[in-house]
């Protein structure tokens, strides 16, 4: 039985009905293939089947590469756009040996099991998997587009319309990312990690100077003649590389989402209520006990301030006198407060010039 046949069975059964491998023989019985083929099923057992995936695995990039190749010439698939992520799978095991299963950040909630890390690629408006890898599980997002780029550029070697953009989350564009693809002219496109160094620009536009440049872009589920929800300007920013030298110019989309805002805002709100409950908390508490001492009251305080980060500089608070007589209130900034719901529904988006 050749290697051919081999792979023809295997490929028939996972397009119309996967099994494992030592079901296949069984699955075959259910079909016409044995007298189509004139082999008996119970040759195509586990065994067998195994050794032909040794077998193909030295060659499986080349095979791949073939495959893709002419899949998409064949179908004309569009190579413009292809969305990059990175999804996990976790395992519930010890497997102490293994190169690939490690813990990291778990996408499925799972940080007590071990996992490994898949770097997939897909094609924009066809949403066909085009490149993927299993990476350790450790492995931090971050540290994977440019290796994945290269792969890319290797698999579409000499394929016809593959001057691609790359489209991937925030996770996926920190500043030396955004270098090197300058640097090697690759073609990106995502959203940039909230950073000071960008509020500038994010800032630069008033919001009702964004309210005039409505998007002719609409969501699927938004209808032609309904209010824009996105509104935007286009303008540049600079990005200097952090263990990387260099520094680019580089094009951005100031966007004012009016979805976004609204999650922004309720969010600071169910935030903020937290946050003064909490505080109001050791308000009632003071000069009892423990909060007798200015010391312990201000540890409070600062740990209330650190698990509620993004809304602590809106509040001001003071805290004043000697131990047992001290005084203690807190309330809204306001000039703060108005800053942040200017700033909420505001992202960027960056690309190259």
């Amino acid at each position: 039985m050749d290697e051919g046949t081999v792979a023809l069975i295997l490929a028939l059964n996972r397009l119309m009905s996967p099994r494992p491998l030592y079901k296949v023989a069984e699955w075959m019985t259910e079909t016409i293939l044995n007298e189509t083929l004139g082999i008996s099923a119970d040759k195509f057992h586990d065994r067998r089947l195994g050794d032909f995936l040794d077998a193909i695995y030295p060659h499986i990039d080349n095979i791949w590469k073939d495959v893709v190749h002419q899949a998409f010439q064949k179908y004309n698939i569009s190579l413009k756009f292809i969305h990059y992520d990175i999804t996990s799978l976790y395992f519930e095991g010890v497997y102490e040996d293994e190169d690939l299963v490690n813990y990291g950040y778990s996408r499925d909630d799972k940080s007590d099991c071990k996992q490994v890390n898949l770097r997939l690629n897909i094609t924009d408006e066809d949403r066909i998997p085009l490149a993927f890898k299993v990476i350790n599980g450790s492995t931090a997002d971050r540290s994977t587009p440019i290796e994945n780029m290269k792969a890319l550029r290797e698999l579409l070697d000499n394929m016809p319309g593959s001057d691609d953009i790359i489209i991937s989350d925030q996770a996926m564009l920190d500043k030396d990312v955004i270098i090197q693809y300058h640097q090697q002219g690759i073609g990106y496109l995502g959203p940039l990690p909230t950073n000071k160094d960008y509020e500038e620009v994010l800032m630069s536009v008033p919001l009702s100077e964004l309210h005039k440049k409505p998007l002719k872009y609409r969501p699927k589920n938004q209808k032609e003649d309904t209010p824009a929800i996105y509104y935007g300007v286009l303008d540049t920013v600079s990005i200097s590389g952090q263990k990387i030298e260099g520094t680019v110019s580089a094009r951005v989309l100031l966007l004012y989402s009016t979805n976004k805002a609204k999650l922004d805002s309720d969010k600071r709100a169910t935030l903020l209520s937290r946050y003064f409950t909490v505080l109001e908390g050791i308000q009632k508490c003071i000069n009892v006990r423990k909060y007798k001492s200015a010391d312990y009251t201000r540890e409070q305080i600062n740990k209330a301030g650190s698990n509620y980060a993004s809304v602590r500089n809106l509040v001001d608070i003071q805290l004043t006198g000697d131990d047992g007589q001290l005084a203690f209130s807190f309330m809204v900034n306001a000039e703060q407060m108005e800053h942040s719901k200017e700033r909420d529904g505001r992202y960027l988006l960056v690309t190259v010039n």
